[in-house]
């Protein structure tokens, strides 16, 4: 009897590791059909107010992936859910059926409009401006200049020291 009582102790504490490990997702799909398609749009738009989203435990990412029609003219179906890899990415529009695929591994962070290639398709470059400059400017970053100020600092220390 104490050797049941054991194995029962040891599966639900596993049970609550686990689901410690776990992350939430989000979970539900999307298949263009009719002539609209605008059954169970909301999984794409508005995934909270969907009465057919379930959260789900995942072991390692939360995934949103979109499949469109040729050129990305039309998202043909969504998936929420898991996903096993690290992923953002979209297939070229010449690609025959185009997908994009985003992945995540906070609490229910697939939770975005899942009509990917509007966020994620490659923009045009700006041109320059006949001055050359677009306005924008880079600074050096917060190290660089931590860098800059501790060698500074060295220097006058060894400068300091030796007078």
């Amino acid at each position: 009897m104490d050797s049941v009582k054991i194995i029962s102790s040891l599966v639900i504490f596993l049970s609550c590791v686990h689901n410690s490990w776990c992350i939430k997702c989000m979970s539900c799909t999307y298949t263009f059909a009719g002539q609209h398609g605008t059954y169970d749009r909301e999984c794409v738009t508005d995934v909270y107010n969907f009465s057919k989203t379930t959260v789900v435990n995942c072991d390692h990412f939360c995934l949103t992936k979109a499949v469109y029609v040729t050129g990305y003219s039309r998202l043909n179906s969504l998936y929420r859910g898991c996903g096993y890899q690290r992923k953002r990415f979209c297939d070229s529009p010449r690609s025959l059926v185009p997908s994009c695929e985003l992945s995540c591994n906070d609490d229910q962070c697939n939770d975005g409009n899942g009509d990917l290639w509007q966020q994620m398709k490659p923009h045009p470059k700006p041109h320059p401006s006949p001055g050359g400059n677009t306005g924008s400017q880079q600074r050096p970053p917060c190290f660089l200049l931590l860098c800059l100020i501790a060698v500074l600092c060295f220097i006058h220390n060894c400068i300091s020291s030796t007078f």
